[in-house]
């Protein structure tokens, strides 16, 4: 039976991603819906089909330690091997381990690959297959000669163009085939005779360099030639055999056979090349498993996409997170792209929607889903153009890192639920401070605003001495539900201290928390709260607060929380201006 409270559940229930929560004793106490068929079993056994606990497990370690751990390998779910990915940490008194089904990613790359050695396993059958014809066609070539010793008339019948000349390369005779092979590549003149082998094939006035005949015993008897001619270009295979003192030339259209060697060559070049970006990846998303921020996994990403599938091009590129689709951008990460290029990228991007952003050159790519869901992409400007095997070798990657953004995301959110303020529901000081430090960072990294807002209660200590401090809790309680029901879903609202909230508002302009500052001051015009006296009469009070709000964009990184303060203190003035003062 689970010790800790319900309400630490609810926020595995409805996760596409299975969670199990784990006893001392190794057995499954709960799952949520996605694994919900597991609980009442041991761990070992539901997950890892294991009579006995795993050999390589670390559970007594974590709640001996508590210390985090990975284990990744084949696996038993739902009545299926699965190749599994799970994350192991302490929660309360028992072990939370995120279940990441791999199968589908894994079965993907071992398609891939096979896909790979089938086309190049086709490719080494086309070869030997027209090196079959080539030695056929010598074979012939042979017995043709030896025929033409005896029978020259029979030149006709030969499947090659043969032309018999002598020693000064004039021809004493040639077949039809001969004719046919010249007609490919020349529009030959009616009236122009072609004495020589050299005129007749390649239009020369003399002999080639490399001519056998000009080398006494023919010590090179075969070469390749290439013709272009007026009519078209192509490769040539001659061959010399000498018969007394003339030779025989017999001659061979190759133009095919080249064509397609260097056609085998270009694909044995790109499956190579295609095999080598496939290991670089994997071996990226192996790496990504074991990192613990958003921004570490991004910079690896977008280094990956640079040397892999865009080297030496200098493409921009951005990947993006947003709160939801119509919020602004939560983390970014550039590569090739200015300070000022990304400044004006990021205004661009959440202004325009998805149409404009491509009109004006730029392709978006969803980290996980479609592009209309999603809250993750990858965005590229004028991305080079790739094929079917490139896209689809993206695609994979992507989904990949859309998997460990949303593991870091899930965990995000549990140290989150650490950090609530028991009085209040809001987040307490030290979780603020954590996240007004990883604000700083982005804004200097890549630019990206923020906005702090700084709130004092007015009228808590009379409110304490006068009624007690049941009374001043009641007041705090409801101002933070008031500040609650106004901030945004992006905003970090936290108590900062007794009667001090604080408001941190990621990706914001001054533009934007000078919104909502207003929104704050108007909605506490005619707010009350209540509370029970001694005798347990309601009473209701009017509430008021003094706000102060800042941006980076007015001043510097480290100056924005106290430019906020010190404009809070002058609201607090004002307000005394016109009521009293409690010691």
């Amino acid at each position: 039976m689970v010790t800790f409270p319900d309400p630490d559940l609810q926020v595995f229930e409805n996760l596409p991603f299975k969670v199990v929560v784990i006893d001392r004793d190794f057995r499954i106490v709960y799952a949520n819906q996605a694994a919900e068929l597991l609980v009442g079993r041991p761990c070992h056994e539901a997950l890892w089909a294991e009579e006995s606990v795993c050999s390589d497990c670390r559970v007594k370690e974590l709640f001996a330690k508590a210390t985090p751990f990975k284990k990744a390998g084949q696996g038993h779910f739902r009545g299926r091997q699965a190749f599994m990915t799970c994350e192991y940490r302490l929660l309360h008194n028992h072990a939370v381990c995120f279940l990441d089904d791999k199968t589908q990613m894994v079965a993907a790359l071992k398609t891939a690959k096979e896909q790979s050695q089938k086309f190049l396993s086709e490719m080494q059958a086309s070869e030997e297959k027209y090196k079959a014809q080539h030695r056929m066609l010598r074979h012939k070539l042979s017995t043709a000669e030896r025929r033409l010793q005896n029978f020259p008339m029979i030149m006709d019948g030969v499947s090659a163009g043969v032309i018999m000349i002598d020693k000064n390369h004039n021809i004493l005779d040639c077949n039809t085939r001969t004719d046919n092979l010249v007609a490919n590549f020349w529009e030959e003149e009616p009236e122009k005779q072609r004495k020589t082998c050299y005129e007749l094939l390649f239009h020369r006035e003399k002999a080639c360099n490399d001519c056998p005949i000009s080398s006494k015993g023919l010590v090179q008897n075969k070469l390749t030639q290439k013709i272009a001619g007026d009519k078209a270009s192509g490769y040539v295979m001659e061959e010399f055999s000498q018969v007394g003192d003339d030779f025989v030339l017999s001659l061979n259209n190759s133009s095919r056979m080249i064509e397609l060697a260097m056609e085998i060559r270009s694909h044995l070049s790109e499956l190579e090349e295609i095999n080598r970006i496939l290991n670089s990846i994997v071996r990226r998303g192996v790496n990504l498993q074991n990192s613990e921020s958003v921004d570490i996994v991004f910079e690896q990403v977008l280094e990956e996409l640079n040397h892999t599938l865009f080297p030496g091009d200098r493409v921009p590129m951005a990947l993006i997170t947003k709160q939801t689709p119509s919020r602004n951008v939560e983390q970014a990460a550039f590569f090739n792209m200015p300070g000022e290029e990304r400044k004006r990228f990021l205004r661009v991007f959440n202004d325009c929607s998805t149409l404009e952003l491509e009109e004006q050159g730029w392709s978006l790519f969803p980290l996980a889903g479609g592009i209309t869901s999603g809250t993750g992409f990858l965005v590229i400007r004028d991305v080079p153009a790739l094929e079917e095997k490139r896209m689809s070798i993206l695609k994979i990657f992507l989904n990949m890192v859309g998997s460990r953004v949303d593991n870091l995301k899930l965990v995000a959110n549990l140290e989150r639920q650490a950090h609530i303020d028991g009085l209040t529901g809001t987040y307490n000081r030290a979780y603020f401070e954590k996240r007004l430090d990883e604000e700083r960072e982005k804004a200097e990294k890549v630019g990206l605003s923020f906005s702090i807002i700084v709130i004092d209660i007015n009228g808590l200590k009379r409110i304490n001495d006068g009624f007690g401090h049941q009374a001043g809790d009641a007041l705090i309680v409801a101002c933070g539900n008031l500040l609650k029901t106004t901030i945004r879903e992006s905003d970090i609202l936290s108590r900062f201290g007794g009667d001090e909230y604080v408001i941190l508002m990621p990706s914001t302009s001054k533009e934007g928390v000078s919104a909502l500052e207003s929104r704050i001051n108007a909605v506490q015009q005619e707010a009350e709260y209540c509370f029970s006296d001694d005798n347990g009469d309601t009473i209701s009070q009017p509430l008021h607060m003094s706000v102060g709000a800042a941006s980076s964009e007015e001043t510097g990184i480290d100056k924005v929380f106290n430019l906020a303060d010190e404009r809070m203190y002058e609201a607090k003035d004002r307000y005394y201006q016109t009521h009293d003062r409690y010691r």
